[in-house]
């Protein structure tokens, strides 16, 4: 049973009640740097089958406070990457991502005045030290993520271009932060002579955020660290205007996030009357359980299988063309409204978008 329909939304409760288990295999253990000098750790799991052709890629967010190796994290990656390529990785303070460079981490202020303990010459952060103001900075570790990701993209061993987000309770609404300022990044135009700088991209062009093509979000949180937010509201551009199909998952004792769930989908589908257009969107129940973010994901369950099938159906409605995104030398901008000039954000030869602290995309 998927979560392809709206019909299959309704039913998909049943089905999750039978478990798909699948072979374990290790994902390979990488560091990525990011713009401000930490060193995040994480897994690459290759696909096993894709077919002769370049793999859809999946990104697993943890919760704030956890780590990204929960046996539930794991199990999910081995069971996608039968098809997909798989990335999992833990977010600055958390898990195995403490490493620091302290004169790269001390230029940027928020990380001086928000990450309690901090001075020269320290070497490591932990989440504990974190102000809740300090919460939103993490989405320069998702950007970081998707530099490492799009360069594997551009050796062939996934595809960035059709990318599904898979993220638990506050790790789902980072990366719905960070989802939403992907809808106002835009690769700019190569200028035909090198001795000039590169051309705003055209007013149609689209964003990188179109290469989301689905997002799974498990119990997502309304707040962020000293944010209180609005779910709908943040998923409004990428979930309402432009589509982009999402379910919302919640235990079906957790009348919270049920609450949250249907609110969202009911904004998100509001005033459409194409059916189709919202087909992939819902909000699913788990039968019988009172489990919140990652433990949805309980081999018991058998959500594993049932988001596998969903992403499966999606990618093959949704699947994008593979494109070199010759993301060394590419450059990238943030562009806020087509009347508006676009602020670089990556300059050509940088490995990362540069450091910012996301403000502009929480909806107020």
């Amino acid at each position: 049973m998927s979560l392809r329909s709206v019909s299959l939304l309704a039913c998909l409760s049943a089905s999750l009640l039978v478990s798909h288990p699948a072979a374990a295999q290790e994902g390979v253990k990488v560091r990525i740097p990011t713009i401000d000098g930490v060193t995040l750790q994480g897994a690459f799991y290759a696909a096993k089958n894709p077919q002769g052709k370049v793999p859809p890629t999946v990104l697993l967010v943890h919760a704030l406070g956890e780590k990204s190796s929960k046996p539930e994290w794991v199990h999910l990656a081995t069971s996608l990457q039968e098809k997909f390529a798989v990335m999992t990785f833990d977010f600055r303070g958390h898990g195995e991502s403490t490493e620091i460079d302290p004169a790269k981490f001390g230029r940027y202020q928020p990380n001086v005045s928000l990450v309690k303990g901090f001075k020269p010459g320290k070497e490591s952060i932990d989440y504990k030290d974190f102000d809740k103001a300090y919460m939103p900075i993490l989405c320069n570790d998702l950007a970081a993520v998707k530099g490492f990701l799009d360069r594997k993209n551009d050796q062939g061993q996934c595809n960035t271009s059709t990318f599904i987000v898979v993220g638990a309770d506050t790790g789902a609404t980072l990366a719905a932060v960070w989802l939403n300022s992907e809808n106002y990044r835009y690769r700019m135009v190569p200028s035909p002579n090198p001795l000039f700088p590169p051309q705003p991209p055209p007013a149609d062009a689209a964003s990188e955020g179109r290469s989301v093509v689905g997002c799974v979000w498990l119990s997502i949180s309304p707040t962020l660290g000293k944010h209180q937010l609005s779910v709908s509201k943040l998923l409004d551009l990428p979930g309402k205007v432009h589509a982009t199909p999402m379910v919302f998952m919640f235990g079906e004792e957790d009348a919270k996030g049920k609450t949250i769930g249907n609110g969202v989908v009911n904004a998100l589908k509001k005033d459409s009357k194409d059916k189709e257009k919202f087909s992939y969107t819902g909000a699913v129940s788990v039968q019988k359980t009172k489990l919140v973010g990652a433990g949805l994901l309980a081999k018991s369950l058998g959500t594993d299988a049932a988001i596998r099938d969903w992403i499966n159906d999606v990618v093959k409605k949704k699947n994008n063309e593979w494109l070199e995104k010759d993301q060394r030398k590419s450059v990238y901008a943030w562009r806020m409204s087509p009347a508006t000039l676009p602020t670089i954000i990556k300059p050509a030869e940088e490995q990362n978008l540069i450091f910012d602290t996301y403000e502009k995309f929480i909806p107020r």
